[in-house]
């Protein structure tokens, strides 16, 4: 496992130690938190499938300012982009072909002036967190009969949002909201992941000592072509699923440059890592 961080590093060990007890009374006025994630998926020059979830936290002040100036971002050069989405973008597909005007310097400065953006915005306003997992060793090991937790799936939810919650106990100690969590409208796995986190929750008006599920006000879909957080997000985890192959194309090292301009936790899970876990530690979840 590799974990490294611009932020203080969460081991797996301490995941869910995040302690406290919250009052979940529905009737406070709240500043809601949003978290905004997105996946991608790939493999590495072995073969092996990686998975990636990818998500931004920051308060709703933060993300209406943002969602301005990244629009701004978007229309300023032509041909104006709609939104940014990784792979149709790199592989000229709807809406940025080269028909259209999308030639490869174009696609470069998009990109750079995402990237521009987010390496001015307020740093400590917001966290990005990264985490992927090798699905096929994770597979090989569940066959095996090792205790490395249940669906990936499910595993990098846990350990993305977990990451986020931790965040925001430390940064806003004294100031623990309500979070609302988004992913893509196209994920295939929301449902589930909601029905499982409806199951969990401690009913409003009770005494919780469970706060990366009680903390959650909501897991939604959303639209990424009008979320630009979610955009952003895709960036980091598309970064990531290409950093897994050392063949030479295009942006090949943007997962290395993306992590060194903004706050992040990143967490790579190999099969050495699970089996040492499983082992030791047991898994989360």
């Amino acid at each position: 496992m590799t974990t490294t961080s611009t932020v203080s590093a969460i081991p797996l060990s301490e995941m869910g130690r995040c302690t406290g007890r919250f009052y979940l009374d529905e009737r406070r006025p709240l500043i809601a938190m949003r978290f905004y994630c997105d996946a991608s998926e790939g493999q590495d020059d072995n073969g092996a499938v990686w998975m990636t979830l990818a998500g931004l936290i920051a308060s709703d002040q933060f993300w209406g300012d943002f969602q301005t100036r990244w629009e701004t971002m978007l229309k300023d050069r032509y041909p104006i982009a709609p939104y940014i989405h990784m792979n149709p973008l790199v592989m000229r597909e709807d809406p940025f072909e080269r028909v259209v005007g999308w030639t490869d310097d174009k696609v470069s400065q998009l990109v750079l002036d995402a990237l521009g953006f987010l390496q001015n915005i307020n740093k400590r306003a917001f966290c990005a967190f990264v985490i992927s997992i090798d699905s096929t060793a994770h597979r090989r090991l569940l066959a095996e009969g090792l205790p490395v937790g249940g669906d990936a799936v499910d595993i990098l939810a846990y350990l993305c949002l977990d990451a986020a919650v931790q965040w925001y106990c430390r940064e806003h100690p004294d100031n623990i909201e309500k979070l609302y969590v988004f992913f893509d409208q196209d994920e295939p796995h929301i449902k589930t992941l909601r029905e499982k986190w409806l199951k969990k929750r401690t009913a409003p008006g009770s005494v919780s000592v469970s706060p990366m599920v009680d903390l959650v006000a909501n897991i939604l879909p959303a639209d990424m072509r009008e979320n630009p957080p979610i955009q952003a997000a895709d960036i980091f985890a598309w970064a990531r699923t290409r950093s897994f192959s050392g063949k030479e194309r295009m942006f090949r090292f943007l997962d290395a440059v993306a992590s060194r301009i903004v706050p992040n936790g990143s967490i790579r899970i190999d099969e050495a890592a699970m089996r040492k876990l499983a082992k030791e530690h047991g898994w989360p979840g």
